[in-house]
């Protein structure tokens, strides 16, 4: 694992694992959403948070600045004890999918 090889250099490593994430991926990318009027893009965005919000837990999308603020959090002080993790951005989406053990 390279987290535990390097970890002695002081280099962590780490993942971000992020789960639907409301960009125009979902109508195309963005080569895609450059060539469509603003007011359809932003129809686009806004029925993709509302459906995005309704399959989470936390009932809202999750936005670009989410992973953002992960990965600064990673790149901070303040996660410099945080070493060979992958650290999951989803809004509890993938807890939806736990099935517990059948007796």
């Amino acid at each position: 694992m390279a987290g535990v090889e390097l970890g002695p250099h002081k280099i962590r490593v780490n993942a971000i694992s992020p789960g639907a994430i409301a960009t125009p991926i979902f109508w195309g990318g963005s080569a895609r959403a450059n060539t469509l009027p603003d007011e359809e893009n932003e129809r686009k965005m806004t029925k993709l948070q509302g459906n995005l919000a309704r399959a989470t837990p936390i009932p809202r999308s999750g936005l670009a600045m989410d992973i953002a603020e992960a990965a600064l959090f990673l790149a901070s002080d303040a996660g410099s004890y945080v070493n060979c993790h992958d650290l999951v951005v989803d809004g509890g989406r993938t807890s939806l999918f736990f099935e517990p053990p059948v007796a």
